[in-house]
This record gives structure tokens, sequence and C-alpha cells, in this order.
């Protein structure tokens, strides 16, 4: 029950809360537009693994994930400053053969459209033991489209994970 609660706070906050307006764009020198590709190439990229787990051949996963960024960088003049801002994603992976998991993801905010995908290799075993480590690589791409400007974002990440208690 406190999670289900816990995820109708989050879904409930205002949209005011959050900067995410883009319409400022327009207006940006090149210094600021530069530290605004850092700023959205972060949490455009971000929130792709939350374990280093494999999926499993046949195994499924939808999910609700959100990366965000407590702030603007100092020369970012297109979001609002001291603002927290990010992007909500819904994310679909299956479980392939040989510890191969693939995934897309949608999502976006205020006219800003994003997709991606990727690939993750568990380069270890899956192992569920206390204190055993997991170990994944991921790569992924992300495209996303605004009326001003397009992003195209391509990353990889490593993670690692361990099973605390039973």
């Amino acid at each position: 029950m406190k999670i289900l609660l816990f995820f109708l706070m989050i879904l409930g906050l205002s949209p005011k809360a959050f900067s995410s307006d883009y319409s400022n764009f327009k207006n940006a020198d090149i210094k600021s537009i530069r530290a605004f590709t850092k700023d959205l190439g972060n949490v455009v990229g971000n929130s792709t693994l939350y374990s280093a787990r494999a999926l499993g051949f046949g195994g499924f996963d939808i999910s609700y994930k959100g990366a965000y960024q407590t702030k603007p960088s100092l020369n970012d003049t297109v979001y609002e400053k001291n603002k927290v801002f990010g992007i909500n994603y819904i994310q679909i992976g299956l479980g392939l053969p040989y510890r191969l998991d693939t995934y897309i993801r949608y999502g976006g905010n205020d006219g800003l459209n994003l997709i991606g995908g990727g690939v993750r290799y568990g380069l270890t075993n899956v192992n569920d033991q206390l204190y055993k480590f997991n170990v994944m690589i991921s790569l992924n791409y992300n495209m996303g489209l605004y009326k001003d400007f397009y992003i195209l974002d391509y990353g990889a990440q490593l993670a690692v994970s361990m099973k605390l208690s039973n």
C-alpha cells in the first residue's frame, strides 16, 4: 500500500514544480546551448539500468522511469535557474539467449518527444547468492525531436549490483 501511495504522489506532483520549458532555446547564445546540450544529454541517456542482473531468455520487463537533474548548469539559460528538470520514460525490455537483453523506450515532456533503445550484456552469469556481484554492460541510442531542435544521444554504461539480504 505504501508503494502505491508513493507512486500516486509522484504522478500527482504539479508539472510547475519542474522546469521543462524549451521555448527559451531560440534566445540562447552558443555558450548557453553548449551547457543546455550537456544538461539535456545527462537526462536523455540516463535511467537505462536498474540492476546488473540479466532478464534471461524469455524474460520481460515493463517499467516507468524518470531521469532528473537537480538544477541546470551555470551557463544554461534555456532551463529555469535552480529548478529540477527531467524526462519520464516508459521502457520495455526483453531477455534474449546468452545473457543478452534488449529494450526500447519512449518519453518526453512539453513538446519534446524521445525514443530510444539498446542492448545489455551480462558479463557474469546471473548470481542470486548473497554478496556476489552481477556485472552488465549496456549500449544505447536515443533520439528526440522538439520544434526548434533535435537530439541524438549515444551511450555506454557499466553496472554492478549485489544481493545484500534474503
